[in-house]
């Protein structure tokens, strides 16, 4: 079991931190050590697998492939306990779950269906309702879509499960009928509000249970509150100064709470502060932490704190939040890196920008190595915003200019390209202002591979010709190789096929230089894609297998996944269909195990194609529905129109003309969107070949036409030979 905690800047994956802490330690020292990311770290293990180093070093992180392998290793820990034992994850409070915990939630639902696995998460709707942008209805709402959960609305309790709890409660036989259904009517069933108000009403001496069995009530005398938050205050209306002083500060604190903080803070000797808290613990306010090694204590119900802490004062939450932060900064200074969340958000609702500044920077570096992208996000945009505020010193310029770049670079790894290209902006127009040319190259570098992946390819050509002009007088091989990397991309994209395999080998010549295996081989497999596209496919294995050679001794499973895609679909290009399978379920399996899900979203929609050709209709299907699921996740556009046109093949073959042609269609929609006349010059000429065998040569020699019109203007050799022949055969018949 684990829950969320309400308003407060916790770490992330917290409940599922909670509900797993006990079973990790069982696993022992080398599974907590492998997903630390979540906070599950074993004594002497600070660094787990999959959690990255992030100095300032010139080769990019893919963050989200990170935080992947990542949730694949916490799904691998699940499916080991549950193959053990049936496994039943309770997550409480989900309406106020950060977007990491909910992230991992949806990962695991997709990832354990076949696993004797449980989830269950639970959240009121009345208090989501009341929340803006949250993340929870966003993901039911996808979710819903994937199939993947099972709503249970659970209804307020009727009259007689009321009467049998305060029952319980009481330890009686009977209760009068008209005390029951007065509880009722105020209650409207709801449980919690029950027990608060018997609780309340015992502690009064309104009612008094006598041994006998039977309950004597002041019925004159009783008056029950009409909301919860009015129960809660009846029952503190009881505390003393101290007490009332201790939980106050305890609500600010958050919904645990740590005695020596608490204490310090509350400037009560020992005597008297224990005394408040014994009083606190006494009333059912809150309770010590039993499976807490250090003294910790936590609010009953997160309703208590909730009703105090809202009842406090601007001025007096500012203070006392300013206060708490100063005495766990002062708690912590030897391992402040274990208080950061809780710090950030103590100094900046105390107004202390200065320290705010200084811990909602750290939270932000912290929740990106724990791979929580949106919680870093906010926490540099506020991080940004403080910044503003503070003295214009040389050094807080240039650290608002790196924000700005980090911050286009977290957004970039999200894929929000035009949040990204915002930051990038700023930070171009910063860079100028400070005279910082290679901050400035940096900045245009960026844009060019945001302006790219979202198919901007001129606006990406034009920042990437800009970042090398100012690059190639810094010298720079690192970045001259990226620039040339992503021009030689961008006229790949664009059928531009020599000037992409010009700057293609001119970004090999520089990495040959920096001596990175890893870079050749991926710039290895983007070589071999334009030769693929060319027309010239013995080039492009070549360049393929020199990839996956490289790959194969760096150990990249991610990008050995993409080289081992591309050879499967140089094998379906040859029509050697069981070569193309071996390939790609081999790509499949390499993807899996490094969490490249772009990757496997590719390497299965091609492997459909070749069950397709086989006439393995069943197992292209299946594949085609992964793929199908996996592009609409990840957003990956080119990759779903190559799963429209597998459908399209496989109900060609079938002779479904109709929803053939509609599939086409909707991968034309995509290609109107990406622009790559390459594939667009191909799923013309497929459309063609429809019309052909449906019996249409007219519209088919249109069709025909155009696509031959496409791959001369982009020069692939092998495609235009392929649509000549067609056509020839269409007019002689």
């Amino acid at each position: 079991r684990g829950r969320c905690l309400y308003r407060e800047e916790s770490s992330p994956y917290l409940p599922f931190t909670d509900a797993l802490e006990g079973q990790i330690q069982e696993k022992g020292e080398e599974v907590a050590h492998i997903i630390g990311a979540t906070g599950l770290v074993s004594k002497g293990s600070e660094t787990p697998v999959g959690l990255v180093a992030l100095e300032d070093t010139p080769e990019k992180i893919d963050l989200e492939r990170e935080r992947n392998r990542m949730f694949e290793t916490i799904s691998d820990v699940v499916r080991d306990i549950s193959r053990e034992k049936a496994l039943v994850l309770f997550l409480d409070d989900l309406q106020w779950a950060d977007d990491a915990t909910l992230r991992l939630l949806h990962y695991l639902a997709r990832n354990i269906t076949e696993e004797k696995v449980m989830i269950i998460g639970a959240y009121r709707p009345e208090e989501l309702k009341a929340m803006d942008g949250s993340g929870l209805n966003e993901l039911i709402q996808r979710m819903g879509q994937e199939k993947l959960y099972t709503s249970l609305d659970i209804k307020r309790l009727d009259i007689e499960s009321i009467e049998l709890m305060v029952k319980d409660i009481m330890n009686v036989g009977e209760l009068p009928a008209n005390f029951v259904k007065k509880l009722y009517d105020e209650s409207e069933g709801n449980p919690y509000f029950v027990e608060e108000v018997v609780r309340s009403l015992i502690g009064e001496g309104v009612m008094e249970a006598f041994t006998g069995g039977e309950v004597h009530l002041l019925l004159e005398d009783m008056k029950i509150p009409s909301t919860i938050k009015d129960v809660i205050w009846r029952r503190l209306g009881g505390l003393d100064d101290n007490a009332t002083r201790v939980i106050m500060l305890a609500s600010v604190i958050g919904s645990r709470f740590d005695f020596d903080a608490l204490h310090k803070a509350s400037g009560l000797d020992d005597m008297r502060f224990l005394d408040a808290l014994d009083k606190l613990i006494a009333l059912g306010l809150v309770h010590e932490e039993a499976r807490e090694k250090d003294e910790v204590y936590k609010f009953d119900h997160a309703q208590v704190r909730a009703v105090i802490y809202d009842s406090l004062t601007r001025s007096r939450k500012r203070l006392l939040h300013k206060k708490i932060g100063e005495v766990i900064e002062e708690q912590y200074k030897n391992r402040l890196d274990d208080a950061v969340y809780s710090l950030a958000r103590h100094f900046y609702i105390g107004k202390d920008r200065e320290k705010a500044f200084k811990y909602i920077l750290l939270s932000a570096e912290k929740a990106t190595k724990q791979f929580a992208l949106e919680e870093a996000t906010r926490y540099f945009e506020t991080s940004l915003s403080i910044l503003s505020h503070l003295e214009k010193t040389a050094e807080n310029r240039e650290l608002a200019l790196d924000l700005n770049l980090k911050l286009g670079n977290l957004l970039f790894s999200q894929g929000r390209f035009p949040q990204a290209l915002k930051y990038y902006g700023q930070a171009l127009k910063m860079s100028d202002e400070m005279d910082r040319k290679d901050k400035k190259a940096i900045a245009y570098r960026e844009m060019g591979h945001a302006h790219k992946y979202r198919g901007e390819y001129d606006e990406a050509e034009g920042s990437f010709e800009k970042a090398l002009e100012i690059s190639s007088k810094e010298a720079n091989a690192y970045d001259i190789a990226d620039i040339h990397r992503g021009l030689g991309y961008v006229h790949w994209r664009k059928g531009e096929f020599p000037d992409a395999i010009q700057h293609y080998h001119l970004s090999i010549s520089y990495i040959d230089k920096i001596g990175d295996e890893n870079l050749m081989a991926v710039t290895f497999t983007d070589l071999g894609n334009v030769y693929n596209n060319k027309g010239t496919l013995d080039m492009a294995i070549d360049y393929y297998k020199r990839s996956v050679r490289l790959l194969e001794k760096v150990g990249d499973y991610s990008e050995l996944s993409r080289a081992l895609n591309n050879l499967g679909d140089s094998s379906l290009q040859q029509e050697n269909w069981d070569g193309a399978i071996e390939h790609l379920e081999k790509a499949v399996k390499v993807s899996e195990r490094s969490g490249n899900k772009h990757a496997q979203s590719w390497a299965l929609f091609n492997v459909a194609e070749a069950y397709i050709q086989k006439g393995e209709f069943d197992k292209a299907e299946k594949a085609l529905e992964k793929s199908n699921v996996l592009c609409r996740v990840l957003n990956e556009k080119i990759a779903l129109q190559g799963v429209y046109k597998n459908y399209g093949l496989l109900y060609r073959l079938k002779k479904d003309w109709d929803r053939s042609i509609k599939y086409y269609e909707k991968a034309f929609e995509v290609l109107n969107e990406v622009k790559v006349p390459y594939e667009t010059g191909k799923r013309t000429y497929e459309l063609a070949l429809v019309y052909k065998d449906m019996g249409n040569p007219q519209r088919a020699m249109e069709l025909m036409i155009e696509a031959l019109g496409t791959f001369e203007e982009v020069t692939a050799k092998k495609e235009i030979e392929k649509v000549r022949k067609e056509l020839e055969g269409l007019i002689s018949s």
